[in-house]
This record gives structure tokens, C-alpha cells and sequence, in this order.
């Protein structure tokens, strides 16, 4: 289970190590880009995935039950916890197919507030004001300091 997560992992860094290059990894005067931290990010995060992935198959042996004691802070245990991080997977997934159509910033709120109350069982306001600052912050960052061209979807006006 842990390998599939982490060649999952690895790929997902090539993918934003390749499509870092659309977003101009260095700009004129050899200033840093906006397309350096998704580079440098999807590198880092492929490389170690990578290694976790070759130590994880060189060391396979069963793993063993999980004590009932296991339980986190939140009383989940780890199967429910994995079950949870799969189900983030496919939300991320879907979430990367929907922002052609709804938009980057749109997709990633909606991304943000179904992990937030459907997965996290977080209240309703709270997961609000987290979807909402969340977009706020990558508006401010992508669009307005770096001005990085976001994909807008549907908000698009031309």
C-alpha cells in the first residue's frame, strides 16, 4: 500500500516539475520565476518518493496489525486514516480535471471545503472561512504578486 502511494506521489512531482516550464522559471535578468517553487517543489517531492519507493520495496516484510491503541488524536484509527487519504487523492484528482472547466481558483476552493467538511467532518462555517482564506491567499500570491496567468474557467472575462 505504501509503494502505490508513493510512486503516486512521484508521479504528481514530475507532473508539476513538467509543468512548471508554463509558468517561466526565471525571468529576464535571471530573476527567479514564478515557475521555480513548482519546479523546485515537483523535483523535491519526485526525488523523495523515488528513494521512499526503492527502500519500501528492498524492505518488504508483512506489515503488522495495528494495535487497537493506534488510535489519533482525532480517535481515527490508520486504516481510516489511509481510507482518507485515498479519498483526497481522487478529490485532488477531480479537482485538477474540473479547473479547465470551473477555473483554478474555484476548483481549489471546492477541493478545500469537501476535504474540509465531508472528509475532515469539520462545521460548516469553519470549513467556509478555511475555503475562503485559502483562495484569498493564492489569489493574492499567484495572481496579484507573482502574476502568474491562473486558469480562470468559466470566470474568464474577454
Amino acid at each position: 500500500m505504501k509503494a502505490i502511494a508513493y510512486a503516486v506521489l512521484a508521479c504528481l512531482g514530475v507532473a508539476f516539475f513538467a509543468g512548471s516550464f508554463g509558468y517561466r522559471v526565471l525571468l529576464e535578468h535571471g530573476q527567479v520565476g514564478p515557475g521555480f517553487l513548482p519546479m523546485a517543489a515537483g523535483a523535491l517531492l519526485a526525488v523523495l518518493n523515488v528513494v521512499l519507493l526503492f527502500q519500501e520495496v528492498r524492505q518488504r516484510r508483512p506489515e503488522p496489525e495495528p494495535a487497537a491503541d493506534e488510535l489519533d488524536i482525532h480517535g481515527r484509527t490508520s486504516r481510516q486514516r489511509a481510507r482518507m487519504l485515498w479519498w483526497v487523492y481522487g478529490l485532488t484528482l477531480a479537482a485538477l480535471l474540473l479547473v479547465p472547466i470551473a477555473g483554478f481558483l474555484l476548483s481549489l476552493g471546492l477541493l478545500v471545503l469537501v476535504i474540509s467538511t465531508v472528509i475532515e467532518r469539520r462545521p460548516v462555517p469553519a470549513s467556509l472561512a478555511v475555503t475562503a482564506l485559502s483562495v484569498a491567499v493564492i489569489y493574492l500570491v499567484f495572481v496579484l504578486f507573482l502574476e502568474v496567468p491562473l486558469p480562470m474557467g468559466v470566470l474568464e472575462t474577454s
